[in-house]
């Protein structure tokens, strides 16, 4: 079985072998040179290892980037599957009953069918149509209005709250002025 990587994982990769080549094209090598420790770039110039060394540092960094990538989307998918394979999300999900469904099926139509079951006539159909729609609307309607009258006194609220401040401000600022100013003005 194939384990599909992410692209962060394959970008990962690249970098890590690109990392290696470098490694190898440079002459890097781990040993022990006179009390020095290893990882010492055999190259023809000193241009030419400045240049490398950069590049490596540069790649390095990249490769420690794209670990954390990595790393944070492991835990994110391990995350969504322990979430996937809870019990308490399946009987959540179950409770809800025909919910998962709804999605697909407009209200208008459930409605319809629920009252016109059976054999019905297409005058009688129409008829019930046409007033499910013009209950459905009046329901939205008294929605809309409920919601904006929520919102309007939601924000008299607001308004009270901050005349209410600028209030108290006020009067602080007006106490401030007339009896402090004088003491402070007289302490100094």
């Amino acid at each position: 079985m194939a384990v599909l990587a992410s692209p962060a994982e394959l970008q990962l990769k690249t970098a890590e072998a690109r990392l290696h080549e470098l490694r190898m094209l440079s002459g890097e090598r781990n040993e022990y040179v006179g009390g020095y420790g290893g990882g010492h770039l055999h190259t023809s110039s000193h241009a030419e290892t400045l240049e490398l060394e950069k590049e490596r540092r540069d790649i390095a960094a990249e490769v420690k980037r794209l670990k954390d990538v990595v790393a944070d989307e492991r835990k994110a998918l391990k995350k969504t599957a322990k979430a996937a394979s809870d019990v308490a999300n399946w009987t959540a999900r179950l409770l809800d009953g025909d919910a998962h469904f709804a999605s697909g099926v407009d209200a208008l139509d459930s409605a319809l069918v629920a009252r016109t079951r059976g054999l019905v006539s297409r005058d009688d159909w129409a008829r019930e149509r046409d007033k499910l729609e013009s209950e459905l609307a009046a329901e939205a309607t008294a929605t809309a209005a409920k919601a904006k009258q929520a919102e309007d006194e939601a924000l008299a609220a607001k308004a009270r709250r901050k005349r209410k401040r600028e209030r108290a401000e006020q009067s602080r600022l007006s106490f401030a002025a007339d009896g402090e100013g004088d003491a402070a003005s007289g302490a100094e």
